[in-house]
């Protein structure tokens, strides 16, 4: 079976320089967890910035920065999306691009059973028409109508037509095709003649993984796959149905019980929420990252609510409240017995 971590970046032409700083943070962090990086970016070239050699004097990173866009691209894990030129459509329709590259990557991995899906750049919603921000709010837990002290984050946001990562060429990605196509690796689309002329930097499909026999003969039927998201970004307006509010997750949204496969997000700010950005990279990106190994996920939110950055976990079903084990780098359970006891230390 297959681990991919998939790993989303936009420079946007230097409006977020430290971007790519934020993407080797995780591209390390997948390595650590034996993932299969991939990265998907409008970065064409290592750049040469001044954030990227304080980032590693400092010892933020190591020194694998400096040359990572050009060693992605040698080792064929690397798709270009850019208003200016891509690998399927020299025209810049990047919206048609990212459809292609996924489908691409599902095609060449095809015993996928974990996926890390990471993202950082800016994030977009777009509102139905006669609607405002104050408005079309869906009522609270209780069922009653929020008001000025309520937590926003908790309600669906019925105004919201659409909202998801802002691409390159200023087009809006949505978070539900982004869900759709993590959520069918075996069933791609089969009507798109284009996907077959999407071709990574070398020319050819990165790293290609042959089915196993059980998957060839059962389809996705045979697969379970887990699937977590980190977003890294404002407006990531989502509708999974449980957040974790207090100690567990609760129901917020009965309506949207879907997607075939357990999913976990970890979002940062909303829109009416402080995002911060140093010249060496996110603070969210550094510090969730930083506190992934604790897995208690309110524990997590905790932590980071003390440096002032939000973060928001949301599922598709009632999971415990923990990190999946695969998300934390060499994670062994000790077990012990003593007496009639079972004592577990992780």
């Amino acid at each position: 079976m297959v681990g991919l971590a998939i790993i989303t970046g936009f420079f946007y032409e230097n409006s977020l320089p430290a971007c790519l700083i934020d993407m080797y943070r995780v591209y390390v962090y997948s390595i650590s967890l034996k993932l299969t990086p991939i990265i998907i970016t409008d970065i064409e070239q290592d750049p040469k910035m001044d954030e990227i050699y304080k980032a590693f004097d400092k010892g933020e990173v190591d020194a694998g920065v400096i040359n990572f866009i050009s060693s992605m691209k040698s080792r064929g894990l690397y798709y270009l999306v850019s208003p200016h030129r891509s690998h399927a459509d020299p025209k810049g329709n990047a919206y048609e691009v990212m459809l292609d590259i996924f489908s691409s990557i599902f095609k060449s991995y095809q015993d996928v059973d974990k996926i890390l899906y990471y993202y950082t750049g800016h994030g977009k919603k777009t509102l139905r028409k006669n609607c405002s921000e104050s408005q079309c709010f869906s009522p609270t837990i209780s069922g009653n109508p929020p008001t000025a002290s309520d937590d926003q984050s908790i309600y669906n946001n019925k105004c919201v037509r659409e909202a998801g990562i802002l691409l390159p060429n200023n087009k809006i990605f949505s978070y539900d095709k982004i869900f759709k196509v993590l959520h069918s690796p075996y069933d791609r689309e089969e009507d798109r003649s284009r996907e077959d002329h999407v071709i990574n930097e070398k020319g050819s499909p990165p790293g290609k993984s042959q089915p196993s026999e059980s998957s060839r003969s059962s389809g996705n039927n045979s697969v379970e796959i887990e699937i977590a998201m980190i977003i890294d970004c404002c407006e990531c307006t989502l509708s999974l149905p449980f957040k974790i509010i207090g100690d567990r997750f609760r129901l917020i949204d009965g309506e949207n019980i879907k997607y075939k496969y357990p999913t976990l997000l970890l979002s940062a700010s909303l829109g009416n929420e402080p995002a911060y950005m140093s010249s060496i990279g996110s603070l969210f990106t550094k510090r969730l990252l930083r506190y992934l190994d604790k897995r208690h996920l309110p524990y997590i939110e905790t932590k980071m609510s003390r440096h002032d950055i939000t973060l928001h976990t949301y599922c598709n079903y009632p999971l415990q409240p923990y990190i999946w084990q695969w998300l934390v780098p060499g994670h062994i359970i000790d077990v012990g017995v003593s007496g009639d006891l079972f004592i577990i230390n992780r």
